[in-house]
């Protein structure tokens, strides 16, 4: 590209906003003098339209002000901190191709932590070795009082396979709604399997297996004598590591 001599810089102060947004990049080029460009960007005149327009922002900044603390180019920012550790925390490398100043929050994607629950009316999520608490309460929304008793199904998975999740307790099993009353009801369930009570050679306790991904147990819950359906409860069982606790130590990106 030859270096042009555009108009005087006073000549830009008579241009007013729709000016400036009409002008294509090639036009702005055209319409800066020459000695300001060689001033900002040294050697421009030896490059191409297309070089130019192929600059990043960084480049432009690390071009204008390269002695301002922190304004090293891409190479020196890309030489720190390597290949693998550009726009995501160390550690995760997902596709995500964002720029290295930034601070990003890039999680790898977890495809054993999604679970298929299908059609149910309460999900309760645990995993192995855990016992869980599920509140209900029933309500009578007509002027008279019911008899209610509670049955809850076994706990089988979409293969029939049962011996997944336990019922600890249901209480209470019977009870009188009291007219435009209400009951609480108390449903206690148990994952077995977590751990081995069984010691090793060492007398220590381990870790005896995981899911390998997010298993979805269900239940039907019959109340007999309200005006209901049956109550579908479903217990996605998921690895231990799924969406665990992220305790940050320092207030700056890495």
């Amino acid at each position: 590209m030859s270096a042009t001599t555009g108009p005087h810089p006073a000549a830009w102060t008579q241009m007013t906003s729709p000016d400036w947004a009409d002008m294509t990049p090639a036009d702005w080029l055209q319409a800066t003098p020459s000695e300001l460009m060689e001033r900002v960007v040294p050697g421009w005149g030896a490059s191409s339209l297309g070089d130019l327009m192929r600059r990043t922002p960084s480049d432009w900044w690390s071009m204008m002000y390269p002695t301002l603390p922190g304004q090293a180019g891409r190479g020196a920012r890309s030489s720190e901190y390597g290949p693998h550790h550009r726009g995501r925390r160390p550690g995760h490398h997902g596709g995500h191709h964002h720029h290295e100043r930034e601070c990003t929050d890039c999680p790898p994607d977890r495809c054993d932590c999604i679970c298929c629950i299908g059609d149910v009316d309460i999900v309760v999520y645990a995993r192995l070795d855990e016992q869980r608490i599920v509140p209900i309460v029933v309500e009578n929304e007509r002027r008279r009082e019911k008899d209610i008793t509670l049955e809850l199904s076994s706990w089988t998975t979409r293969a029939g396979r049962t011996g997944v999740v336990e019922t600890v307790s249901l209480d209470p099993p019977k009870f009188t709604l009291e007219p435009c009353g209400n009951q609480a009801v108390t449903l206690i369930i148990k994952v077995p399997g977590g751990q081995s009570d069984e010691p090793r050679e060492d007398q220590q306790r381990v870790r005896e297996r995981d899911v390998d991904s997010c298993e979805v147990v269900t239940a039907d819950l019959r109340l007999i004598g309200c005006d209901h359906r049956v109550v579908r409860i479903a217990v996605a069982i998921v690895p231990r590591d799924c969406d665990p606790a992220l305790i940050r130590c320092g207030y700056t990106c890495c």
